[in-house]
């Protein structure tokens, strides 16, 4: 008995160890460590739940909000944002942390350059809590930002790299694309060129159909190469509020007009009759004007308030005539179905 009262008061000892062990070694000072770690973070807020952005330096505002999966620009313009960019954006700037407190330092001192024309950006998550921080000048060792969180007037040091987070423009932000579509959801594409009309209709997953100026088979390979050079093609930069006068920029004779119909297939919402998805069918229409200098030239979509400037090899790959697009082949069969050939 004696020795199996002394085994149960050692199970109980170690149960109490156990016990003291996890409660407080693991999950006690976990928890402190996770506050710990909160604490230096210049922004306390979780990176998945931020869903808006407020980016203001140089007496500019720049507002960007989270819709779904992808980013809005909101303000100054309303455009699509560059997800992976506006991501890389948050990912760094979220997990930035204090590197040390400069104490008995103003905020106000001109040294630090967080009063006059400071970087101020803004982070809100899906409850509505923002966390704000200002950044300005870089040390002298050019090492750390001078920052300051909310309307603490402590001054911090924060590395943040690259320097370039913090040298965001408009431009930066947005979608870079002439055309943000996917190529594949293209199903109809109407050339407009020097009185003539070039009508071409997609028929299958990888096969288009020439309707005008007649009828044939189009060359797969030269249509959706021509469609990727449209959608593919990075815009240099962008005149959002341009002159309203057309004949500045040459779209109102147009060297080039294209259409394209896109139809994209979307889930319906529950509760409707039908299952499956919608079909959602749209015209975007594409205007190339005058060269604006020697090797860039506007491009606008019609609807839209902005001119943009692209090079001008867009005009070169866009500029198909009606044999580049007709099928090529003598004969008009699928190779993969020969069997014999004598």
């Amino acid at each position: 008995m004696r020795g199996f009262a002394r085994s149960l008061i050692g199970i109980i000892i170690l149960a109490l160890i156990g016990g003291y062990y996890y409660f407080y070694e693991v999950r006690y000072r976990g928890e402190k460590l996770k506050e710990k770690e909160k604490s230096r973070k210049i922004y306390p807020l979780e990176k998945a739940n931020i869903c808006k952005i407020i980016y203001q330096h140089d007496g500019k505002k720049i507002i960007l909000e989270k819709n779904g999966a992808d980013w809005l620009i909101k303000s100054p313009i309303s455009a699509k944002a560059d997800n992976k960019e506006v991501g890389t954006f948050v990912d760094t700037l979220s997990g930035i942390k204090v590197f040390r407190t400069l104490q008995d330092a103003k905020c106000d001192d001109p040294e630090f350059g967080l009063k006059k024309n400071p970087v101020i950006i803004t982070f809100v998550n899906k409850k509505g809590i923002w966390a704000r921080a200002t950044f300005g000048k870089v040390n002298p060792t050019d090492s750390y930002f001078y920052t300051r969180r909310g309307e603490d007037q402590k001054v911090l040091l924060a590395w943040i790299y690259p320097k370039k987070l913090l040298q965001k423009s408009l431009y930066d932000f947005r979608v870079k694309k002439v055309l943000s579509i996917p190529s594949s959801d293209v199903t109809e594409i109407r050339i407009y060129r020097k009185g003539t009309t070039i009508n071409l209709r997609k028929t299958g997953v990888h096969t288009w159909k020439l309707e005008a100026p007649i009828k044939a088979k189009g060359d797969r390979y030269t249509i959706e190469g021509f469609i990727s050079s449209l959608v593919g093609e990075k815009v240099v930069r962008f005149l959002d509020t341009p002159p309203k006068d057309p004949e500045t920029f040459g779209f109102e004779k147009p060297r080039l007009k294209i259409s394209l119909t896109i139809k994209s297939s979307t889930a319906k919402k529950p509760g409707t009759p039908s299952s499956g998805k919608n079909t959602m069918e749209k015209i975007i229409t594409l205007l190339t004007g005058k060269d604006r200098d020697a090797g860039h030239l506007y491009v606008k979509v019609t609807g839209s308030p902005s001119v943009m400037i692209v090079k001008k090899s867009f005009f070169k790959n866009a500029d198909k005539k009606l044999f580049d697009l007709r099928d090529k082949n003598v004969w008009d069969f699928d190779t993969d179905t020969i069997t014999h050939i004598k």
